[in-house]
């Protein structure tokens, strides 16, 4: 890298190649985030100054919640209950 670019732009090409290159998931890029901000602010006394690398987005999920007539099947479909399993 050329020496004029500051160490906050470092970072913020850094976490953005981790978004894009690396495929990383969003935990895995803050997680390294948050260690470089420790050791900035804990161990150098530096702060960092603006960052604003493109971040890995969280996966959508949707919870899925059985109906009444799916739990009822359910029930019915298990033949042996371990005794130690209250019913």
């Amino acid at each position: 890298m050329p020496p004029t670019v500051t160490n906050d732009q470092r970072l913020e090409r850094f976490l953005t190649e981790l978004a894009l290159k690396s495929d990383v998931v969003a935990s895995t890029q803050n997680q390294a985030f948050k260690a470089v901000a420790f050791f900035k602010k804990d161990v150098l006394g530096t702060s960092l100054h603006s960052v604003g690398a493109l971040r890995a987005g969280r996966p959508g999920h949707l919870r899925h919640l059985p109906t009444i007539s799916e739990t009822q099947a359910l029930f019915q479909a298990v033949t042996h209950v371990p005794p130690w399993i209250p019913y």
